[in-house]
């Protein structure tokens, strides 16, 4: 937010709200598809199931979230470098 222009701040704050809530959704769902597949076919409540079936299929999810999270991380570090403004670039677009 500190790198977008004070006129854009309202554009930015949308943008990256919805770039958090579609990591939020990606995460939600692709943690839940992990948990189904570890599970195997098994219908009705989890209450039944052996504790370890969950802890392994837990696992996995954990798994997953933690790569997810690198490679958010990976594409973090290979934005674009912000560009630094100087005084005198500053200055004429105040006089504008």
């Amino acid at each position: 937010m500190a790198t977008a222009p004070a006129d854009q701040t309202g554009q930015a704050g949308s943008a990256l709200n919805v770039v958090r809530f579609l990591g939020i959704s990606t995460g939600i769902s692709a943690g839940s598809t992990v948990l189904a597949l570890g599970m195997g076919r098994i219908e009705g409540s989890t209450l039944d199931v052996a504790p370890s079936l969950l802890v392994a299929a837990s696992r996995d999810v954990i798994l997953m979230l933690g790569i997810l999270a690198a490679l958010a991380g990976l594409i973090s570090l290979i934005r674009p470098a912000r560009q630094k403004t100087t005084e005198a670039h500053r200055d004429s677009h105040k006089a504008a």
